[in-house]
């Protein structure tokens, strides 16, 4: 898969989740300057970012 093709399947999951939680932190995530560690973040962030 391309980064193209990742961005618009991102794009799409975000379009179709009503999870403000989710959408909250994406959005912190996204302006997040430094480096994030996947064992950093909350268990249901991490959950959802291993969901395929």
């Amino acid at each position: 898969m391309s980064i193209e093709e990742l961005k618009i399947e991102i794009a799409k999951k975000v379009f179709e989740t009503d999870d403000e939680n989710l959408l909250s932190e994406l959005d912190m995530l996204l302006n997040y300057s430094k480096k994030v560690v996947l064992e950093e973040l909350p268990k249901h962030v991490q959950e959802g970012i291993k969901e395929d």
